[in-house]
């Protein structure tokens, strides 16, 4: 029952699919996503996080909001910047949950051409290899006030479910927590006006009798 939107990210930024429920739409845009789509290579986390931000930031309706990075963590930008946009969504009330991907020792990434899957390589030839860091990742959700999923993580999927759904009660319970005392204000006023008016009608009126009636013994 969630809206969710997707975004792909590299050396830049694409924004996918636009906030929707409809689960077969998200589905459709990751079928056919690939690492050429964004058409710049690198990883940059820190606008992404913060676009994310700004995205998630419109959806006023939202009651609870998380951010959802799936990376290997290998970014190109600067670490405290990745941080910084971090603690911006925190503030915001948004959750930020990083999913890593890779190996430490590093691999190379696979990519389509035709209807076989080579190495990508760079401008030289040589094959690019990539490197998992679990230790920014980790920051990042951390800072964010999210979780991290490592990559040795078995079942992702069920994985980000469990965590988005342990985030969503915290934050509810959070807000049912705010709430209470304006609940119970409401409550009480009521209450007061009752008791004054009773304290009226028996003091005949008078002001100076209220008070006696309301002065603890």
């Amino acid at each position: 029952g969630k809206r969710t939107a997707l975004l792909a990210f590299a050396g830049l930024i694409l924004s996918l699919r636009p906030w929707t429920r409809v689960t077969g739409a998200i589905k459709l845009y990751l079928d056919n996503l690939g690492t050429a789509i964004v058409g710049q290579a690198g990883t940059t986390l820190e606008p992404t996080i913060r676009q994310g931000v700004e995205l998630l930031k419109a959806d006023r309706g939202a009651a609870v909001r998380e951010l959802v990075i799936l990376s290997d963590g290998e970014a190109f930008d600067d670490r405290s910047a990745a941080l910084a946009a971090a603690a911006l969504a925190r503030s915001a009330e948004i959750s930020i949950v990083t999913v890593g991907y890779g190996t430490e020792a590093g691999t190379s990434i696979p990519v389509r051409e035709g209807a076989s899957i080579v190495a990508k390589r760079d401008n030289s030839g040589a094959i690019v290899i990539t490197k998992y860091n679990p230790e920014l990742l980790r920051a990042i959700a951390q800072t964010g006030g999210g979780e991290f999923i490592a990559a040795t993580a078995t079942d992702k999927g069920a994985r980000i479910q469990q965590v988005l759904a342990r985030l969503d009660s915290k934050q509810r319970d959070i807000q049912e927590g705010l709430s209470r005392p304006l609940r119970l204000a409401g409550l009480l006023l009521p209450a007061l006006l009752l008791m004054l008016s009773d304290s009226w009608r028996a003091g005949g009126g008078s002001l100076a009798r209220i008070r006696r009636r309301l002065r603890p013994p």
